[in-house]
């Protein structure tokens, strides 16, 4: 399917006190963890072989 996975555990396990540093308490996101996840997402979005549009004549008549 090539579906891209993002291992968020290793992104922020690259920062010094990643658990205080990238979290408020341990489950929320600090506004650091924030940017990192940001910053992930865009990696793969750079990298995707398509174009993102919210054009509904995009669409292909399959995903319906």
């Amino acid at each position: 399917m090539g579906i891209k996975a993002i291992n968020l555990c290793n992104a922020f396990k690259q920062h010094d006190n990643w658990t205080t540093t990238c979290f408020t308490d341990g489950m929320h996101l600090s506004p650091f963890g924030s940017k990192i996840v940001a910053k992930e997402i865009l990696k793969v979005l750079k990298e995707a072989d398509w174009k993102p549009s919210l054009s509904w004549e995009d669409v292909s008549s399959s995903s319906s």
